[in-house]
């Protein structure tokens, strides 16, 4: 018997099921693209120069007895006086698949809370380099100008933790690059929403 739960308990240890919490429903008017919405599908779509850019799927993994979640965005203060949301994922063009990061940048008072960051819904934010600005990891420190747009930003504390939802809409523009028909919506767990 005891031989017997111990190969249970080792066939419970390896095994594993990973499931996508990324939704992804392509806009019939932009190819690659995913559709604008506002239903926590956690996932972002934008083109870079005319090229599809999606952030990686968020997944959880159960591992007995643990659950390992792989996250698609971060959002959270940036020194002290700004809000940062990073997505990951992958751009494509005609050399193939790169991983690439995409950040806005925003300033926000130095004490920013949950009510502010509610406030931010129906908010287009014109971000011009002195109030906000957006970065790419392939542009190193170089900064864009753009524009943001909060369809929602929702936020509250579920059992002692901040938890919320943010979707909305964003154009930006580099050098000699651009970022176009930006749509984001994400579902936003604690480990995510660090103001």
């Amino acid at each position: 018997m005891k031989q017997f739960l111990i190969y249970v308990f080792i066939l419970l240890s390896l095994s594993a099921c990973k499931k996508n919490l990324s939704v992804f429903w392509e806009d019939d008017d932009a190819e690659n693209l995913v559709v604008f919405s506002n239903t926590g599908n956690n996932i972002m779509s934008c083109y870079t120069n005319g090229n599809p850019f999606n952030t990686v799927a968020r997944t959880m993994r159960t591992s007995f007895p643990e659950r390992l979640y792989s996250f698609e965005l971060n959002v959270g203060r940036h020194l002290m006086d700004s809000l940062k949301i990073t997505w990951y994922g992958n751009k494509i063009n005609e050399f193939g698949t790169s991983e690439e990061t995409i950040s806005v940048v925003f300033y926000v008072n130095k004490n920013f809370t949950l009510g502010e960051f509610n406030a931010l819904s129906g908010q287009r934010l014109r971000l011009d380099g002195k109030n906000g600005y957006f970065l790419m990891k392939s542009r190193g420190e170089e900064k864009g100008t753009g524009n943001i747009y909060f369809h929602k930003a929702e936020s509250n504390i579920v059992n002692g933790e901040a938890e919320g939802e943010i979707s909305g809409l964003f154009d930006a523009q580099f050098a000699d690059m651009k970022i176009t028909k930006g749509r984001f919506d994400h579902y936003l767990v604690s480990r995510l929403l660090r103001l």
